[in-house]
């Protein structure tokens, strides 16, 4: 018995020891002190209706945001009374550009939704912070940062 709990934990700890390395290579690899690429990047921008979203306000916002040039994606949160849209950062539009001409193009109670600098500060606002996954990964990152 002793035996058997023996070889387990020597099991267990080999394969903690093996996912904290790949971890380390994932991080690693991924981390560099210059960019990769100066080409265009998906950005996401969010508009904030001050009224509940029905259904007509929703048909007539999905065909004025899908009628911009460039827009890849839109998704309505009806719950939350937004508006989430992704575009490629190619210097053609910006969040305000797709702002202005969705608001040309309707009636719409909304506002341009622009994050506080404390919010941009916070980086991923879905990871928690207090989590053992995040603080090693922010070790690791923070370790090949500075090579």
């Amino acid at each position: 018995m002793n035996k058997w709990i023996k070889r387990t934990l020597i099991g267990v700890a080999a394969i903690a020891l093996l996912l904290v390395g790949t971890l380390a290579v994932h991080i690693y690899m991924v981390v560099d002190a210059k960019p990769k690429s100066t080409g265009a990047n998906l950005q996401l921008g969010k508009i904030d209706f001050a009224s509940p979203i029905d259904s007509t306000t929703h048909a007539k916002a999905s065909k004025a945001i899908y009628s911009i040039e460039g827009i890849n994606r839109a998704y309505f949160n009806k719950e939350q009374g937004n508006l989430v849209f992704a575009y490629m950062n190619d210097g053609t539009l910006s969040h305000q550009k797709v702002y202005d001409q969705f608001m040309a193009k309707g009636d719409f109670n909304a506002t341009l939704f622009r994050p506080s600098a404390e919010q941009l500060a916070a980086s991923c606002p879905a990871i928690d912070k207090n989590s053992f996954t995040y603080q090693m990964g922010s070790y690791f990152e923070k370790l090949f940062a500075s090579k």
